[in-house]
């Protein structure tokens, strides 16, 4: 028996995002990178974005995406 007569065997399907968190989890995810935008966009605008809060800034939100993607079991 050669290796070419050995069947073909499909990998198991990964569930899609909306599958494993459903469409209140996505909204969730989808609010919280909004919301990531939104204050990078209001921080630009104002003087005090140049004081070196950035960091707060971008690792606050990020944490906050992590902690509700997390939350929601995107990760399993």
């Amino acid at each position: 028996m050669s290796s070419t007569d050995k069947p073909k065997v499909a990998a198991p399907q990964e569930p899609s995002l909306i599958e494993k968190v459903g469409l209140g989890g996505v909204l969730k995810i989808a609010a919280t990178v909004v919301l990531f935008l939104l204050m990078t966009w209001f921080y630009t605008m104002i003087p005090i974005a140049g004081l070196g809060l950035w960091p707060f800034l971008f690792f606050g939100c990020v944490s906050l995406i992590v902690g509700v993607c997390d939350d929601l079991g995107v990760y399993r």
